[in-house]
């Protein structure tokens, strides 16, 4: 058998590369295989190195693990293409945030939507888009397995700008329902459910064990642990449940971010139980984790205290394809008739079918309308983020703002004046179209 070769871009990422490596070390394809690191943070690269050479010798398992940091040469021949790119790193994001909030505009999460989802997809989009065609000529057949934010404008340009195969995976809609069932004291394995929709918003229309409804008896369980403790981070999904008749995923935390009625200028988010996002906390708990690492390293704690029980599934996956064995999951892709009221010219996280060639999406039917109404609206702010993103149009970013749900009580010139100084933050980061004079 072809020994596959994996390359991980943004192979310094302490919050997925032990994850990454643990899983990709329990892959029966990747035996005899060989794992490229690449990232332009060389010591980090070099650590990880380390760590994952110390798990693979422990595993007992024969997978290389080599750096390399020319982009081109590492994608050669590549089979499998991780990517989890953070453009402009934690610095652009934090002095993108401190913006913001001069603005009134107090994220959560600030990766998906809102002027903070647009902004860092002008950023990562053109980068993304670059690694797709470099793809397309050192590893046309290669996968490319994106976790990097905005998944869903990311997911979106990559498909309507390459012809590059790609998967946008996320871990929300598993967690979520494995949280939820938790809830009614069941497993998620015990479910049977049905989700669909915008990344980090997705809805499930359909949730049952053995044949009965029990999206009511989790609302309800919800909302008496709400009233009696509080903290239950599903105050607002509860909400739009009873109102709309689906339960959208991943926590208050990310749909807060969705929508109008809840999150616009100057909201105060401890109504909310939410806090703004600030990135020198993700910078602290980061260097927290720097710190476990080193310590496995040394042999003073167990993969266990660095890992977890946390998977990404990237085992399960590369043995799929590898060896054609069906999987079904979750991941992101263009809409084409999986949720039925949903635009077909956008980015939808469906459940997939994949297998060696490719993957069939399951269609899900309709969302309920109202919801289907609001991820329509994120769908029209993917399209014309990525358009602004690719060809450096101004007015195409004004306009996905003014869609935007968060920027709904913001006047023509803050949006404005909050663009420019969102396109100044991120100038060094920039492709060159951004900076010619006369671009509209």
């Amino acid at each position: 058998m072809k020994k596959i070769r994996t390359v991980i871009i943004g192979a310094a990422s302490i919050t997925w590369m032990p994850t990454f490596l643990n899983d990709l070390s329990q892959s029966e394809a990747m035996r005899g295989g060989e794992i490229i690191l690449h990232d332009v943070n060389s010591a980090g690269v070099e650590k990880m190195e380390k760590f994952g050479q110390k798990l693979i010798k422990e595993r007992g398992v024969d997978i290389s693990i080599l750096p390399d940091p020319d982009l081109e040469h590492a994608l050669k021949g590549a089979d499998f293409v991780i990517c989890t790119v953070l453009v402009g790193s934690h610095k652009t994001w934090k002095k993108e945030m401190d913006t913001l909030i001069k603005y009134g505009i107090h994220h959560p999460k600030g990766m998906s939507v809102g002027p903070g989802g647009i902004g860092m997809g002008l950023r990562q989009i053109p980068w993304m888009v670059n690694l797709a065609r470099i793809m397309e000529k050192v590893c046309p057949n290669a996968w490319l397995l994106n976790f990097s934010n905005p998944m869903q404008t990311i997911i979106y340009a990559i498909q309507k700008y390459t012809s590059i195969k790609v998967l946008g995976l996320c871990h929300g809609v598993k967690h979520s329902v494995k949280k939820l069932a938790e809830k009614i004291g069941s497993k998620e394995s015990e479910m049977f459910y049905t989700i669909g929709g915008v990344n980090h918003f997705e809805t499930i229309t359909r949730m049952s064990k053995n044949g009965k409804n029990v999206l009511d008896k989790i609302a309800d369980t919800l909302e008496k642990e709400q009233k009696e403790q509080g903290g239950t981070g599903e105050i607002i999904t509860t909400e739009l449940y009873r109102l709309f008749g689906g339960f959208p995923c991943n926590e208050d935390i990310h749909v807060i971010e969705f929508l109008p009625h809840y999150l616009h200028k100057n909201t105060n988010l401890e109504i909310y139980e939410q806090e703004q996002n600030r990135i020198e906390n993700r910078i602290s708990k980061r260097d927290q984790a720097w710190k476990l690492v080193d310590q496995y390293i040394s042999g003073a704690i167990a993969i266990e205290k660095v890992v977890h029980d946390r998977s990404e599934e990237l085992a399960e996956i590369v043995d799929s394809m590898v060896f054609n064995k069906p999987m079904y999951l979750y991941a992101n892709v263009l809409n084409k008739g999986y949720v039925a009221n949903l635009d077909s010219d956008m980015c939808v996280e469906v459940p997939l079918v994949i297998f060696r060639d490719g993957f069939i999406g399951c269609a899900i039917g309709d969302l309920p309308r109202p919801l289907a109404v609001l991820h329509n609206i994120h769908g029209a702010v993917q399209c014309y983020t990525a358009e602004a993103a690719m060809k450096g149009s101004r007015k195409d970013a004004l306009v996905a703002m003014t869609l935007d749900p968060m920027c709904y009580t913001l006047s023509t010139a803050e949006r404005e004046n909050l663009l420019d100084e969102i396109l100044k933050v991120s100038a060094e980061f920039l492709p060159d179209y951004w900076h010619k004079k006369g671009r509209k």
